[in-house]
């Protein structure tokens, strides 16, 4: 028994030790990675689940989840969804699918973010300058999906 005692107080303090105490003060890494804008959940139903959409979805809902989704649909279909997040940003899709064979479907599917009207603020003026800016994201998939 005080084996294990040692043992769990010798891993105590090397966990404890593995902290930093004093982290910085200024964020490292900023900006280094592009378009994270694609990683925002799209659709009711999967922002609902927590993204754990990816086996129950069905057809052109599931795209952003599993793009072969597409196949368990029905001939064609159109799908439009709008999610309003904080800051006046809105996150829009919107998709098409139809089915070319027996067993095989094609589609194009488009993500829209748009940031809204922004104030320009800078060091000097951060209550704003007066002018205003948005943001425009957009992306274009094309599907193909077999049965």
């Amino acid at each position: 028994m005080r084996l294990y005692f040692i043992l769990f107080v010798l891993m105590f303090s090397f966990v404890l030790s593995q902290e930093n105490p004093d982290p910085p003060d200024a964020v490292t890494k900023v900006g280094t990675s592009a378009a994270n804008w694609l990683k925002i959940e799209s659709g009711v139903r999967g922002i609902s689940m927590g993204g754990s959409q990816v086996a129950s979805g069905s057809g052109i809902s599931g795209v952003f989840y599993n793009p072969a989704s597409i196949a368990f649909g029905q001939s064609s279909e159109v799908y439009y969804s709008k999610s309003y997040y904080l800051a006046g940003i809105s996150h829009n899709t919107l998709g098409y699918v139809t089915k070319l064979t027996f067993s095989d479907y094609i589609g194009l599917y488009l993500f829209y973010l748009d940031s809204g009207e922004m104030d320009v603020t800078t060091v000097i003026s951060p209550d704003g300058t007066g002018e205003k800016f948005s943001v425009l994201d957009l992306s274009v998939r094309f599907l193909y999906g077999k049965q």
